[in-house]
Order: C-alpha cells, then sequence, then structure tokens
C-alpha cells in the first residue's frame, strides 16, 4: 500500500477489513496517499484523476481540521514535555474544549456573535469548573496546602484574608548544621549543603574541601 515505485498514476489500490477500508492513490509517479475510512465501503473512483470516494470526501470537509487545530492553538493547555502520553492527554482536553463550545454555541444561538472573546470565557470558566471539587478537598486540609499553592487560592477568592490563611515560618537568623556538611564542588560564589541547605561561600567551601583531603573527613558547620 505505501510502495512508489512501478506504480501508475491515478491508480487506487483497496483493501477491506470489516467494517474499514484502506486505500492507497497515487496521483503522480513518486507520490502515494493513504487513507483509512469506515464510512466507505467501495471502490469506486470519480473524474479524470480518477480519485476514491474517500479522498473527495475528506477533500470536502478537510477544512474542519485545519479550523480545529489552530483553535486549538489559540487557547491550549498544552506544556512543554517529553512524554508523548501527556502530549496525547494535551491534545485530548484541547479538542474536548472545542466540542463543548461548540455545543453550548448550538444551545444558545443568540450569543454566537462575538465568539473568540465568549471562547476564552468560557474555557476559563469550564477549567474552574473542573478544578472546584478538587479545590475544596483541599481546602478541608489546609495544612498541607503549600505556600504558592494557599495565594493562588487567596488571588482566586476561595480563601478569605491573610488572617485565615496560617503564619508563614520565618526561618532564624542563625542556623547550625545538625550533621557534618560534605563540601563539594565550587561552582559559583556560593553553594549550599547538601544535608542542612546552609548557603556557604566559596572561600569557606574551598577551606572545607582542602581540611577534608588533609585534615580530617568530616567537617562541622
Amino acid at each position: 500500500m505505501t510502495v512508489k515505485e512501478g506504480r501508475e498514476e491515478k491508480s487506487s489500490i483497496f483493501a477491506f477489513s470489516g467494517n474499514l477500508t484502506l486505500v492507497s492513490y497515487a496521483p503522480k509517479k513518486g507520490k502515494v496517499v493513504t487513507l483509512l475510512s469506515s464510512m466507505h465501503h467501495d471502490t469506486q473512483v470519480e473524474g479524470e484523476e480518477r480519485k476514491p470516494h474517500i479522498i473527495l470526501h475528506y477533500n470536502a470537509n478537510k477544512g474542519g481540521v485545519d479550523v480545529m487545530d489552530q483553535l486549538a492553538t489559540t487557547y491550549t493547555c498544552r506544556r512543554k514535555c517529553s512524554r508523548w502520553p501527556m502530549t496525547l492527554f494535551y491534545n485530548m482536553l484541547d479538542v474536548a474544549g472545542i466540542a463543548a463550545l461548540t455545543v453550548w454555541f448550538f444551545s444558545h444561538p443568540e450569543v454566537a456573535a462575538n465568539k473568540q472573546k465568549l471562547r476564552r470565557q468560557f474555557l476559563t470558566s469550564l477549567g474552574e469548573q473542573l478544578v472546584d471539587d478538587h479545590i475544596q478537598q483541599r481546602l478541608l486540609n489546609r495544612r498541607s496546602i503549600q505556600k504558592d499553592a494557599r495565594l493562588a487560592l487567596k488571588l482566586l477568592g476561595y480563601i478569605d484574608p491573610p488572617a485565615d490563611m496560617e503564619a508563614v515560618e520565618q526561618p532564624s537568623a542563625k542556623r547550625r548544621c545538625v550533621g557534618y556538611c560534605v563540601p563539594g564542588h565550587v561552582t559559583g560564589k556560593s553553594v549550599r549543603c547538601a544535608r542542612c541547605a546552609i548557603v556557604m561561600s566559596a572561600r569557606i567551601t574551598a577551606l572545607l574541601d582542602f581540611c577534608a583531603k588533609t585534615v580530617c573527613k568530616s567537617i562541622t558547620v
């Protein structure tokens, strides 16, 4: 079905399996177009180009695919990710949002004049409704909510004034290491102890490196 060599121009090869039809069409030498359809179940071709009905049907309706891709690009939930299942999931969410908006427009034809602005409001409202149940569950145990998440909930109005929020613990002025600082390679002006998180200057770190190699095996800060 995908072999290009030796194919006659404007020729078609069909394959059938259950309710599926696969067609391989050669519009010119060195090029093959392959399409799969669950709607067509014959080998009919039309016109001087002898194009199969599957290709004619696709050409007549492919504009919808381009419009959907454009809409998904305008407002998308996609993020840069190297995992293809997550990329597929993001695309499913985008398509679902477009489908939901289309159904909503058909149910409310009187508001379809300003679609671009309404789409943004619709997606915003849809996202808030989808996460509302999860937010309400998180609010039951506010101690487990991180500082950034608490701030976001406050800005969205889920948490009342700062008095309702737990005071953020301020670090003490002096911190002492509870164990042994293990010095590492100096990469800048300062480095952070891997165990106690104390920021050490490059000079102190270099001294610790020297002591660890020559004087003792562990240094207490």
